[in-house]
């Protein structure tokens, strides 16, 4: 109740896209490329998880890097 004055102005928060595998690429279950989306509808320009959006991501690191682009 202390905060509900600050909450109540907040932006709602965007759900990861369908199919984005971000958590499974950071928990070290799945390689970047093996994401459906990788390269294909996810690429640097347009990210559709956190792991594209910034240059340490490590998809975007792969997709500039690896050589494996599809």
């Amino acid at each position: 109740k202390v905060h509900e004055d600050i909450l109540a102005n907040t932006p709602e928060v965007e759900a990861e896209a369908k199919g984005c595998k971000c958590g499974d690429v950071l928990r070290g279950l799945i390689d970047s490329e093996q994401c459906p989306m990788f390269g294909t509808a996810c690429k640097p320009m347009r990210p559709m998880g956190p792991c594209m959006v910034s240059q340490e991501g490590s998809c975007n690191i792969a997709f500039r890097f690896s050589g494996k682009r599809p």
